[in-house]
């Protein structure tokens, strides 16, 4: 399994009202060209405000196919390069899940000794 998260750390103010605006017409423009959406998340409490979408796929090759999809919609990415004008920052992490009793170094548990 594939988990893709992305953090956006919001600008506050009015920034904040445009971003929610836009971040509905990407999530409308995706839906229409057949990307994930994914669940959105918000932080209750903390020293910035968050908005934090998360998508699974069953393997890298159809979160690849929709990354394809994603990027090769160019109104979709209009939007999206306008939406990201409101953030303070973004961050996306790429996370693959691993199999129980596999070594981290074949992408499996850490080792006993670490955490």
């Amino acid at each position: 399994m594939i988990r893709e998260v992305i953090q956006f750390e919001l600008r506050l103010g009015p920034e904040t009202d445009r971003f929610r605006g836009l971040f509905r017409q990407v999530r409308a423009r995706m839906e229409q060209a057949g990307v994930v959406p994914g669940a959105v998340w918000t932080n209750l409490a903390g020293g910035a405000r968050y908005c934090i979408v998360e998508r699974t796929f069953a393997s890298l090759a159809q979160y690849e196919q929709d990354d394809s999809a994603f990027h090769g919609d160019e109104e979709l990415m209009n939007i999206w390069r306008e939406m990201e004008g409101c953030l303070v920052s973004m961050r996306v992490d790429l996370l693959k899940q691993i199999a129980p009793g596999s070594h981290v170094a074949e992408g499996g548990e850490p080792p006993e000794n670490v955490g």
